[in-house]
């Protein structure tokens, strides 16, 4: 993602949370992001309709981010961007 259109590919962030939707996947490496400059491999993480649904249903997605570090998600009901 280039730097000078990151703020119209970004949408609802949320620096707090540490959350951002995004409208495209951005480019590998080092880079100014919305949480400020920031290493991507450029790997992307794909879930399922089944894992969208288990989120929705309280269930946690353990992702395991290049066999280095774990991230949980989790749907919350009561959080509003």
């Amino acid at each position: 993602m280039a730097n000078n259109s990151m703020r119209d590919e970004v949408m609802h962030p949320d620096k707090k949370r540490g959350v951002a939707i995004l409208e495209a996947m951005p480019e590998a490496g080092p880079e100014e992001s919305i949480f400020g400059k920031r290493w991507g491999s450029g790997a992307a993480i794909q879930i399922s309709r089944q894992e969208i649904e288990a989120l929705q249903d309280g269930k946690i997605l353990a992702i395991d981010v290049e066999c280095e570090y774990v991230v949980y998600i989790q749907f919350r009901k009561d959080v509003e961007v």
